[in-house]
Parts: structure tokens; sequence; C-alpha cells
């Protein structure tokens, strides 16, 4: 029983530290796009968000 713990522990923390990562460089793509003013083509699939 504990070792099933063990492993579901392990997953989550494995899980929670790819989407720090993945926000990190999500929120890395955002402030360059916002200090260089991004233009986003037409195609862009979120258009009608603005970054500031």
């Amino acid at each position: 029983m504990q070792n099933e713990y063990r492993y579901l522990k392990e997953v989550l923390s494995w899980m929670t530290n790819w989407c720090l990562i993945i926000g990190d460089v999500l929120f890395a793509v955002w402030i360059i796009q916002l200090v260089t003013q991004f233009e986003a083509h037409p195609s862009y699939p979120f258009l009608g968000l603005k970054g500031w």
C-alpha cells in the first residue's frame, strides 16, 4: 500500500515540475511578445487577446 502512495507522489511531483516548466516558457514567450510589440497574423488562434 505504501509503495502505491510513493509511486503516486512521484508521478504527481513529475507532472507538477513539467507544468511549472511549461508555464515558465509560456510566460517568457508572452513577455517577449509584449516587449517586441508582436503583431499577430490573422491565422493566429488567439487574435482577440491583447498582451497589455
